[in-house]
């Protein structure tokens, strides 16, 4: 009985340190969505942001929206290519708080701690999301009746239901909105 109890401890023993290997080594952070009702943070890695924006085909006149921005490296990211403005909207005040401090040393960044569903995205020229499948089809029909016809939308890692990505490169879709018809279920 004591050996099996002993190879149970080293069996959970072996588990936790996977687990922390892989939190420190791989950059896998996730949050718990029960305390402030989001998706969980997996943060983007630096080629699908490159990919993204390059995607984007950002300018310097573009307002840039992160929806869901985690500890702010894409709204950095897009900081960075001069945009006129880059917000991230984070709902969880760790992340909010991290990414505040990575982007504070730029005047064209700002992050607001909200929820995305809550935020008007009217002004926006780029929207960006990391998001989760179940969020898609919601999303799809906030951004059809908030964003402007010129308005693009990338998605790293997951399509919208009723969209067609304008252009692809690996994960990431680039849509266009002025190219969703208005006949599809999100209008």
């Amino acid at each position: 009985m004591d050996a099996v109890l002993v190879l149970l401890l080293i069996f959970v023993l072996i588990l936790l340190i996977m687990a922390v290997f892989l939190v420190l080594t791989l950059g896998i952070r996730i949050r718990t969505m029960a305390l402030y009702g989001g998706a969980p943070y997996v943060a983007s890695t630096h080629s699908s942001i490159n990919n993204a924006l390059a995607l984007a085909n950002l300018s310097a006149s573009d307002r840039f929206a992160d929806l869901g921005c985690g500890d702010g490296q894409v709204v950095l990211a897009a900081a960075k290519r001069d945009v006129a403005e880059a917000v991230g909207f984070e709902i969880d005040p760790l992340l909010a708080r991290e990414a505040s401090k990575k982007t504070a040393g730029y005047t064209n960044a700002k992050i607001i701690r909200t929820s995305f569903w809550e935020a008007d995205l009217t002004r926006f020229d780029v929207v960006y999301l990391f998001q989760i499948p179940y969020a898609m089809p919601r999303l799809e029909k906030k951004l059809m009746s908030e964003l402007k016809p010129t308005a693009r939308v990338v998605s790293n890692g997951f399509k919208f239901p009723n969209w067609k990505p304008t252009a692809s490169q690996g994960t990431i879709s680039l849509y266009t909105r002025a190219e969703i018809p208005k006949t599809t279920d999100a209008a």
